[in-house]
């Protein structure tokens, strides 16, 4: 049986911890706890960026060049071929140097003359959405369900 941290906290509010202490105590005083699966295991190269400039690729009619506020005073440049992708949306985002889940290495990388600082193309980015044509966008009215809004500094 797979049971979730947070709803057993809920079932029972006196349960704090850290997961896997409560699982020792858990297996010391009732049933054996087999595993904890830490389920934002790979998410953590993953921050919010908000599209602040979009702009025509100057060699590509099918790709836009985004300049992409990732917190901080400089913004990241991803060049993307997102049918969909708006000016002052936010969106996940993984820079340079992070990695996406199941193990892809983020590079800056050129296309077609221009420079991309992140996920750029369908292969690298079909991680945000099982529908290659829908990129996920994320409201920053709400919970961002264990993603960091780094946006403000």
């Amino acid at each position: 049986m797979n049971v979730s941290y947070r709803w057993l906290q809920k079932l029972a509010p006196t349960i704090v911890g850290p997961a896997l202490a409560v699982a020792e105590r858990l297996t010391g005083i009732a049933v054996a706890v087999d595993e904890v699966i830490w389920l934002g295991s790979g998410l953590q190269d993953i921050v919010i960026g908000q599209v602040e400039e979009i702009a025509s690729h100057p060699n590509a009619d099918r790709l836009v060049v985004c300049q992409v506020n990732v917190g901080g005073k400089s913004t990241a440049q991803v060049v993307t071929g997102a049918p969909k992708v708006t000016q002052g949306a936010f969106y996940p985002f993984v820079g340079v140097g992070g990695t996406l889940p199941g193990g892809l290495s983020i590079k800056r990388a050129k296309l077609r003359g221009e420079y991309s600082e992140g996920p750029s193309d369908r292969r690298d980015g079909r991680w945000i959405t099982s529908r290659p044509s829908r990129l996920a966008t994320v409201s920053m009215d709400g919970p961002a369900f264990g993603m960091s809004p780094f946006l403000g500094g």
